[in-house]
């Protein structure tokens, strides 16, 4: 299963206006983010998970996650995305996960206790970095989880925590993606290699 997580420095930790995810502390991000891990032409990418840790006001930390063998009923297009992370936020509680709709879970999990879980899962960690290995001279084996920053990237706080627990770096190049799009290279890569 190929795992994805996107680590949102400003994403809403509640309700946000849903025609306008710019100005909704750049929820556009998130949802775009989603809608590239998830979808592909004519259907769903049923081998990703996707994790997006909100770590905006009012009450961070909020983990919502995609679970692409189990959802329905959700369209690509970043409004109906937005509508169904507002329905999760509506129904986050303090303790324990909920299952929102099909494939779609809420929890307020902080990204470093989700990080653990899947290091003791033994999964593969590996955040976006511009030092890191070149992709092209990276061997995938298909159990990897892919940290992303949002627009601002992760904090230095987030990479020193990686780094203590044996995440490795990949590279894309000197340029830099947006994260949606890293994400979509990311697909394309492991697609190529029918991992």
């Amino acid at each position: 299963m190929r795992e994805f997580v996107l680590f949102s420095r400003t994403g809403l930790t509640r309700p946000f206006f849903v025609n306008d995810l710019v100005k909704a502390n750049r929820m556009d991000i998130v949802a775009r983010s989603v809608s590239n891990a998830l979808f592909i032409s004519f259907g769903i990418r049923k081998n990703v998970t996707f994790y997006v840790s909100l770590n905006g006001p009012p009450q961070p930390p909020v983990l919502i996650t995609f679970k692409g063998d189990e959802l329905k009923g959700m369209f690509i297009d970043e409004k109906s995305v937005g509508i169904r992370i507002n329905e999760a936020l509506k129904k986050v509680q303090k303790q324990g996960e909920i299952n929102v709709s099909e494939g779609i879970y809420v929890s307020k999990k902080p990204f470093e206790v989700l990080i653990k879980e899947k290091t003791n899962e033994g999964k593969k960690l590996i955040y976006l970095d511009k030092e890191g290995i070149d992709i092209k001279n990276y061997r995938f084996t298909g159990n990897e989880m892919f940290i992303i920053g949002d627009k601002k990237g992760l904090p230095l706080k987030v990479t020193k925590f990686l780094e203590r627990i044996g995440a490795e770096k990949i590279s894309l190049g000197r340029i830099e993606y947006l994260a949606s799009h890293c994400i979509t290279i990311l697909n394309y890569e492991l697609d190529r290699l029918k991992l």
